[in-house]
């Protein structure tokens, strides 16, 4: 008679054993899965900051592919400013690898075309010179532990259009000598205390190369 109580007490202990090991399991559970969220978050946002500069260098990048597209246009032909505008993208470290597959593809896409009424279209119409350079950079970017929370990676994205546009009557026209010197080269020089107003006409110059027109020194107000 003395051993049913005996039984029944070692029966509900293993019970209450049993609860306690379930709970367990449900906490370790639960802290796993929200350890795996925070340390996903916590890689998002640091990974969203070097995302951030790639963006941007794509931006400048084709900025800078644009512009120098739109100069070589502007002296030959429309082959020869995509391959100058696809050289200066990969200079900035942006090199055409084709397809967007994997982290580290890059796709640059240039084109020269026609730029009017806020449209570019490319190539440009028959009968129409084009007038304008295209560049689009797009790069799939690494993913490290952001891939506990998404696995799809971002791609970063870069595009600029450069237009040659005409400003209107030339207020000023330097004009290269048949013969150039160290003192007169044909440029334009604005330096000193100079305030130039030229708000409905532009100033020009004939002379090929970079400083054609030359502003310089801090004393230089405005040039409008």
């Amino acid at each position: 008679m003395s051993s049913i109580p005996m039984f029944g007490s070692i029966r509900n202990r293993g019970r209450a054993k049993a609860g306690r090991l379930g709970n367990r399991g449900a906490i370790g559970a639960a802290f796993a899965i929200g350890a795996t969220v925070l340390l996903g978050m916590g890689a998002l946002a640091t990974e969203a900051g070097v995302w951030l500069n790639a963006r941007r260098n794509a931006q400048d990048a084709a900025d800078a592919a644009a512009y120098a597209g739109l100069v070589r246009l502007s002296l030959t032909d429309a082959t020869a400013a995509t391959s100058a505008a696809t050289q200066v993208a990969t200079r900035n470290g942006f090199t055409d690898t084709g397809a967007l597959a994997n982290a580290g593809d890059t796709r640059v896409v240039v084109q020269a075309g026609l730029w009017q009424n806020s449209t570019f279209t490319s190539p440009a119409p028959s009968g129409n010179s084009p007038n304008a350079v295209r560049v689009d950079i797009n790069q799939v970017q690494r993913i490290g532990l952001t891939q506990l929370i998404s696995r799809n990676a971002p791609i970063a994205w870069g595009g600029a259009i450069a237009v040659l546009e005409v400003g209107g009557p030339a207020c000023t026209l330097s004009i290269p000598p048949a013969t150039t010197t160290s003192q007169v080269m044909g440029r334009t020089n604005i330096a000193g205390s100079t305030t130039v107003n030229a708000p409905n006409c532009i100033i020009a110059s004939n002379m090929q190369g970079s400083k054609s027109i030359n502003v310089q020194g801090a004393a230089v107000n405005t040039l409008t």
